[in-house]
């Protein structure tokens, strides 16, 4: 009986939690989790550090500025400016658009592996709810008959075998239904944790 009230109360705090969530289609899921994934945003970022750095591939280095008096009677100022060959600036610059497109590359495989995590995740949770679901109506059927088995056998229109049987085919769905509705919990956390992360 004691095992009965603990299957009632997940029963009931399953159902609780199931209608106090949101329900979101497939779509809405994936959106949810590109726009809330921290490795998503933290790949934008890799991709605008990228795009700022373009401006300086082409940057020439200080000039130097001097003063001197030769012959301590007058000053004579002159500034020196290095650059290297226009090349190599040119060369600097379509490698720092490479690494643009590297940034944005990663970024576009990481929400692809998100995508691809959060449908998967999505098609489990529908299996999961289903099995639930369907388990807990042969778990309800089941209960009854065997409870119309005790009452008949209790009436003696059948024998105890018939009785234990029914008890039996009963204990092997309740327990199978207690960790499908479980697994449907894990994977709805599951899914809160690709969100965030």
């Amino acid at each position: 009986m004691f095992r009965y009230r603990i299957i009632v109360f997940l029963t009931g705090f399953i159902s609780f939690s199931a209608s106090a969530q949101q329900v979101l289609t497939e779509d809405e899921a994936v959106s949810k989790a590109l726009a809330n994934n921290k490795n998503i945003q933290a790949a934008s970022l890799q991709v605008k550090q990228q795009q700022q750095l373009l401006k300086s591939a082409i940057n020439l280095p200080n000039p130097e500025f001097f003063w001197e008096s030769p012959t301590d009677n007058f000053y004579t100022g002159s500034i020196t400016q290095s650059f290297e060959f226009p090349t190599v600036y040119s060369n600097q610059y379509r490698l720092q658009k490479q690494q643009i497109g590297v940034a944005q590359k990663e970024k576009q495989l990481t929400e692809a592996e998100l995508k691809y995590r959060v449908k998967v995740l999505y098609l489990e949770i529908q299996y999961a709810d289903s099995l639930a679901s369907q388990l807990y109506k042969q778990d309800t059927l089941y209960e009854k008959i065997k409870l119309s088995a005790i009452r008949q056998f209790r009436a003696g229109q059948i024998d105890y075998l018939q009785q234990t049987f029914a008890e039996t085919q009963y204990g092997e769905i309740h327990n199978l239904h207690s960790p499908a509705a479980c697994k449907s919990l894990l994977f709805k956390g599951a899914v809160a944790m690709v969100h965030r992360h």
